[in-house]
């Protein structure tokens, strides 16, 4: 399991390291949380979704990592969501990429 937390927390390199991870890991999935760990703001998408990737139109460098938004990337949507479980966290699925819909 490839599993990584990109947030301001942490350094000014994780904007690129995220757009990196999200290009390495085309099937993967992204958590979209707030950087203060909320318990009702969490939304998962599929890696390349265009809400949460640098094809997304007007993002400006830092805007998914570094400032109210932190992203927790792995290679298993499970693994994203029995985390989410264990944490007493609710959490919804994109509209635009369903990661829970089976291509």
């Amino acid at each position: 399991m490839n599993k990584r937390v990109f947030n301001k927390d942490k350094n000014q390199e994780n904007e690129s390291n995220y757009l990196d991870w999200i290009k390495q890991y085309k099937d993967g999935f992204v958590l979209n949380t707030l950087s203060n760990d909320s318990l009702t703001y969490n939304v998962i998408h599929r890696a390349q979704c265009l809400c949460i990737s640098s094809k997304a139109k007007n993002v400006p460098f830092g805007g998914f990592t570094q400032r109210s938004y932190k992203k927790i990337c792995c290679d298993q949507l499970d693994s994203l969501i029995n985390n989410l479980k264990s944490e007493g966290k609710e959490h919804k699925c994109c509209q635009k990429c369903n990661p829970d819909k089976i291509i």
